[in-house]
């Protein structure tokens, strides 16, 4: 990693349903994704601010290992949309997150269990 990020993220192009309080639902694919939040690439954005719903399909839409967590649209960036992480609704979710970045973590497995340890930002709802 060429910049130094408080969380690591995994570079995985996973398709994610996103839904914010009065708006239709919007589909994209992740960019990157970390304990904090996730970089998504979608045809929609929504504000900086705007409070929303992410639903990430990690083994496709017809698999059933889901992570669904609650966020914030932080920035808008070249590559899409950056979501904060506010709250992961359930355990499920929450432990299929660590999965994926255990799983991708490569050479920074070690700063990714020191995360999940700290259990950094993440709340189960």
């Amino acid at each position: 990693m060429n910049e130094r990020r408080e969380f690591v993220r995994i570079i995985r192009p996973l398709e994610v349903d996103v839904r914010s309080d009065g708006d239709n639902e919007f589909r994209g694919v992740t960019h990157d994704l970390s304990m904090n939040g996730l970089l998504l690439s979608a045809g929609a954005t929504r504000e900086n601010g705007t409070v929303v719903r992410c639903t990430v399909y990690v083994d496709g839409r017809d698999g059933t290992a889901r992570i669904v967590a609650t966020g914030i649209v932080v920035r808008q960036t070249p590559e899409g949309m950056a979501i904060a992480f506010r709250g992961i609704e359930g355990l499920d979710s929450l432990e299929h997150l660590r999965q994926l970045l255990r799983l991708n973590a490569g050479t920074e497995l070690e700063q990714v269990e020191r995360e999940i340890a700290a259990h950094l930002g993440l709340i189960p709802r």
